[in-house]
Formats: C-alpha cells, sequence, structure tokens
C-alpha cells in the first residue's frame, strides 16, 4: 500500500471514525459480525454502537484487524445502528494471564488467578491493580488495558468476591475472568496483597485461524440477541458460508456473503452455485460484490505519514449499513437498493462489471454495487434462493421482521385466560390484523384493499375444542408481500412534427 506523506501548504482533511448514530435502532437492522480483532474476549457478543466503542473492546486498527475494523466503519458511516461482534482467533493462540499472592504468613500463597478473557498478545497490555479499600479488611481491584481504567470493584473482603464481582459485569468490559486459588490462609490474610500487578505470556494465532474458530465464533450470537443480519466480512470459504446460513436458518436472521473480489463474473456465479447446491435453506442468504472503497485514514499534521491513503471494504458491511438504515423509516419489505441503496460514505468500488455480467450474477443471486450518477450504489437485491416466493431478498428480510412482530404480538397473549366467549381469540385477532393493516399501509404488502392484502384467522378453524383443552392460542395469517421493479422499461417513439399522434 502505498505510503504518503502531506506537504505544507495546503488543506488536509482528517477523517475520523463515525460517532454513534443518533438514530434509534430497527431490531431487524442489528448486525452480527465475527473477525479477528486487535483485542478483546472470544465467545463473546461484544455490542458496539461506534468506532469508539469498538475501539474500547477490540482495539485499535492493525493488519490483522483491518478487515472487521473497516467493514464496522463502513457500517456506522452509512447508517449502522447497533452491531454485536464476536472475536476470532486461532487455535494455538494463549491468554495472558497472573497469579496473585496473599497477604499470609510466613509465606504468601497463591489466591487468585487472573486470565484475559481472550487469547493473544493483547492481554499482555492488561494490568491489574490492587489497593486498600476503604472498609477494615477490604480490597479494590482496578482492570486497566493500556494504562486505563476499564472496571473498577467495590469494596471486596475475601478473594471470592473477585469473581462474584467480576461475573456482576459483562466480560467485553472487565476483560479478564478470575479463579479462586483457595489459599489455606485464614482471611483476611488470604486476600490478593496490594500492587501493580501485569498479565504475562499472551501469545497470537492469526494466521492459525482454521473454520472451527469462524464457525464458533458464531455461537456468541444467541437467540436473545433478536433478528438481523449476520456476516464474516471477508470470510469467502464454502464451509464458512454454509455456517452463517445455517445460523441464519436456526436464528431467523439474514447471511450477508461475500464473494471474492474478483472481475470474473463466471467465477462468482461458480461460487453461488456451489453454495445453493449444498446450503441448509439458501432463502436465508444473499451474496455481494464487488468490494467497495472507502476513505483512508489521514494526518491533518503535514510532518505526518498517512498510513492508509484508501481502504478496500468487504460489501457485506456496505448491505450491512443500507440495510440498517432503510429499517429505521421503512419495512423490511423495503428495498435498501437503488435510490434507497445510495452510500454517503464509500468513494468507489473495485470491480465495475458488463451489463450482460451485471444480469448473469442477479440471476445467481449476487447483488452487485456500482457508480450510479457518480455514487456508489446497491442495484441488486435478490437472495441465492431457487424457489420463487424466497427470490427476492425484500421478501426474506421481511419474513424476518414478520416473524419478530408477530413473535412479540404473541407474548402478550401468553398465560391469558381462555375464556368461552372468543374475547380472547378476537383480541389476538385484532392485534396480528391491525400490524398487517400497518403493513398494507406502508405498500410492504400487495393488494387494493386489505382484504386482499392479508387474512387473519383465529376462529374455530384453528382454534378446536381440542386445541384449546390443550392450552394452544392459534391464529393463520395469510399474506401477499409486495414484490418490487427491477427492470424499468421506457419506449419513445418519434414523430414528425406535422404527424399527429395516434388515438389514446
Amino acid at each position: 500500500m502505498t505510503i504518503t506523506q502531506n506537504e505544507a501548504p495546503g488543506v488536509y482533511v482528517n477523517v475520523t471514525t463515525a460517532p454513534p448514530s443518533p438514530n434509534g435502532n430497527a431490531p431487524t437492522g442489528t448486525w452480527f459480525v465475527t473477525g479477528s480483532a486487535a483485542q478483546g474476549p472470544t465467545g463473546v457478543a461484544i455490542p458496539v454502537s461506534s468506532m469508539s466503542q469498538y475501539a474500547t473492546y477490540c482495539g485499535a486498527r492493525t493488519s490483522t484487524s483491518a478487515t472487521i475494523y473497516d467493514s464496522l466503519d463502513e457500517f456506522f458511516h452509512d447508517g449502522g445502528v447497533q452491531a454485536f461482534v464476536s472475536v476470532v482467533a486461532g487455535p494455538s493462540a494463549v491468554a495472558a494471564s497472573v497469579v496473585l499472592q496473599d497477604t499470609g504468613t510466613p509465606s504468601a500463597t497463591n489466591t487468585l488467578t487472573v486470565t484475559a478473557a481472550g487469547p493473544g498478545t493483547w492481554g499482555n497490555n492488561v494490568t491489574i491493580q490492587v489497593t486498600a479499600g476503604t472498609a477494615s479488611n477490604s480490597y479494590v481491584i482496578s482492570v486497566l488495558n493500556n494504562g486505563s481504567i476499564v472496571a473498577q470493584s467495590p469494596n471486596l473482603f475475601v478473594p471470592q468476591d473477585a469473581l462474584t464481582w467480576a461475573s456482576s459485569l459483562p466480560v467485553y468490559q472487565v476483560l479478564v475472568t478470575f479463579v479462586n486459588n483457595g489459599s489455606a490462609v485464614a482471611p483476611p490474610n488470604n486476600n490478593p496483597a496490594l500492587g501493580t500487578f501485569p498479565l504475562i505470556n499472551g501469545v497470537d494465532n492469526f494466521a492459525g485461524i482454521t473454520e472451527t474458530q469462524w464457525t464458533n465464533a458464531l455461537t456468541a450470537f444467541v437467540q436473545d440477541l433478536g433478528p438481523g443480519q449476520v456476516s464474516a466480512p471477508g470470510h469467502t470459504t464454502a464451509s464458512g458460508y454454509l455456517a452463517l446460513d445455517a445460523h441464519a436458518v436456526a436464528y431467523g436472521r439474514v447471511a450477508l456473503l461475500d464473494v471474492a473480489d474478483n472481475a470474473s463474473a463466471a467465477t462468482l456465479v461458480a461460487q453461488s452455485t456451489t453454495f445453493q447446491a449444498s446450503a441448509r435453506d439458501s432463502s436465508y442468504a444473499a451474496f455481494f460484490a464487488p468490494y467497495i472503497q472507502i476513505p483512508g485514514i489521514y494526518s491533518t499534521n503535514p510532518a505526518a505519514i498517512s498510513p492508509v491513503p484508501i481502504r478496500t471494504v468487504p460489501p457485506s458491511a456496505l448491505a450491512a449499513a443500507l440495510m440498517a438504515a432503510n429499517d429505521q423509516t421503512n419495512d423490511a419489505n423495503d428495498p435498501a437498493a437503488g435510490p434507497n441503496g445510495q452510500s454517503t460514505y464509500a468513494i468507489g468500488v473495485t470491480q465495475n462489471y458488463t451489463a450482460a455480467n451485471l444480469a448473469l450474477l442477479n440471476g445467481a443471486g449476487i447483488d452487485v454495487s456500482k457508480i450510479v450518477n457518480g455514487v456508489v450504489t446497491l442495484y441488486g437485491y435478490r437472495s441465492t434462493s431457487l424457489d420463487p416466493n424466497w427470490v427476492y431478498l425484500n421478501n426474506v428480510r421481511f419474513r424476518m421482521q414478520v416473524e419478530n412482530d408477530f413473535d412479540a404480538i404473541g407474548e402478550q397473549f401468553m398465560f391469558n385466560e381462555i375464556d368461552g366467549q372468543g374475547h380472547l381469540f378476537s383480541r389476538f385477532n385484532a392485534a396480528l390484523a391491525g400490524r398487517c393493516q400497518t403493513y398494507w399501509t406502508n405498500g410492504s404488502l400487495y393488494g387494493s384493499t386489505p382484504a386482499q392484502a392479508f387474512q387473519v384467522n383465529t376462529g374455530p378453524q384453528v382454534n378446536t375444542p381440542a386445541t384449546i383443552a390443550a392450552g394452544q392460542v392459534n391464529a393463520q395469517v395469510l399474506l401477499h408481500m409486495s414484490q418490487f421493479g427491477e427492470l424499468v422499461q421506457i419506449n419513445v417513439v418519434k414523430f414528425l412534427v406535422n404527424s399527429p399522434f395516434p388515438a389514446s
């Protein structure tokens, strides 16, 4: 990568990371992301709503963390609000640790083992400070990362209190775990001795990451975190695609997959075809191409070196951002493409495909970004499904929204009495129909009238004496999901000035 130096005189623009979005997050706009970060715990979904939060928990941009760092930077700049990060580390990486000894006599013994919450050399920058508490025979633990306090305990009185305190905080915040070594010294002398103790012996293993680690990272994104998109930016293996798809199917999310950054449309189509043949359900996934270019990281100091003039980012980051921005004001059925798919941050794309190749890629479920009127624009919105019901990605994402919305409605009727007058079923019907009415008003359901767009049945056909006796409250909802136009044709016929137009 070219290294440039700013020189005076001149005007230099300093591009910094995006602040938290002022907008609220739509549940369907959440992005679940895996990748190699500079630091941070593993096996944990780290909530991130800005690049400053990302840096706090996952560290700075480095050569090994550039992909996930830049992807999230694009996500937040183009409208993303909420992401969850699961850090991927190699199998041979080692977590830094330190053993704290107690204040017992005649000689000190081990009392607490402190271990970084994730493997890697980043843990060697974590320090434990033990200071005297404000109460008699108490102590206070402070966790420092790169010299800054990230967590500080209240007064602790016995070693076990350190475990209780640390477990009360999110592991991504406290950054370490504690183990009680069971010192035989009597309290309070078995408390850790006062002092400053750096964690040591952390080892990286970025080059040794295998598919097992990529797949295991997805387990941090549990069901309770809700709907959204899931990606492993820049991870373009067949096994990786299948793992993301399986996760999306299991948790009702949508997998955004990056194809290789390749100029050959045929090569990309082959990736999609292979995936379609093996996927658990290809309607839960979509491919994106090509990679996009975003502004670099510059310094306005004339004597400083600008380390990254232009950054190249996997396209799933742009797609996730556009979807998140769209969902803040629209249903997920409204495509985040074309006029709704314009980037305000990206400055270019790495590949330009011919019209014929664009059609080829679109037919294979590969959604392409291109320059439209000078703006990087997502110009395709299909899933990889071969089922005509789920070819269009807006319907796939709307399915996710409907499931989430109806789940929330259904929870309101849990443990309600099933009365013999049908009042419960009537209220249930009204709640579901009301939500469908909103969908129809927004244009997400197709029909000139609500009756043509949806039907809700909570009557005796679905709530029979047998189901009522089994404690069930059932509903059947029929929907016509709106599709979108992806081919606009305008026929122009020229007439001579003295030739009348034909009668309409």
